[in-house]
């Protein structure tokens, strides 16, 4: 009897034993999920912030090619101004040569 019961402790120790490293083996686990988590935590932000620096960069660059439009447009209002303003006064010098010569530039 007395063996036996020695048996029986000796292995409750052994099935004590066993649940404290299971326990250490089910924290450590727990543990590496953890530090999982927190670092696709972390990934995720750095691909929210790069999505936003590349929003911020499309923003940017399209409101730069606006602005460049917008210059363009405005050179070429500029450019067909002057045109405009050059035929009006080419008109006018054609109808003072008429009135002076009494001839156009058309006539033989």
């Amino acid at each position: 009897k007395d063996q036996c019961f020695l048996i029986s402790e000796q292995l409750k120790i052994k099935i004590d034993q066993k649940q404290v490293l299971l326990n250490n083996l089910e924290n450590q686990l727990l543990d590496a999920k953890v530090a999982d988590e927190i670092i696709e935590a972390r990934d995720h932000d750095r691909s929210e912030e790069i999505v936003v620096v590349e929003i911020e960069t499309v923003e940017e660059t399209t409101s730069g090619i606006k602005r460049g439009e917008a210059m363009m447009d405005e050179a070429s209002e500029v450019e067909e101004n002057k045109d405009r303003k050059r035929i009006k006064l080419n008109e006018e010098f054609e109808d003072k040569i008429v009135r002076i010569t009494g001839k156009s530039k058309s006539d033989p």
